[in-house]
């Protein structure tokens, strides 16, 4: 009995400004029966997406809020476990440093 998927891609449908360069995340959090879910051996990236150095995806799954994933475009992130991880909640830590990507 499969529970979860080993891919999850989270497309960002709008940020608080119209006018903002990209879409920017903090860290991502899953959790699965209210307890944390390792990002260990996974790997974030965003299909045909341009890697800014120091904003690289995988920074959105690192396990530090003070490090951020920045996209120009409003491409998706896209996570890739080794094996099906299944999750019940997820949140997100906003970036600190340009809101209107958010």
């Amino acid at each position: 009995n499969l529970k979860g998927w080993a891919w999850y891609r989270f497309l960002p449908i709008k940020v608080r400004s119209a006018l903002s360069a990209g879409v920017q995340l903090g860290e991502l959090v899953f959790r699965y029966h209210g307890k944390g879910v390792s990002f260990r051996g996974a790997i974030a990236f965003v299909p045909h997406g341009n890697n800014t150095q120091g904003y690289e995806p995988q920074r959105a799954i690192d396990g530090n809020t003070q490090t951020q994933w920045y996209e120009p475009a409003l491409r998706p992130l896209v996570v890739r476990f080794p094996c099906p991880t299944p999750f019940d909640q997820y949140s997100f830590f906003t970036a600190s440093d340009a809101p209107e990507r958010e």
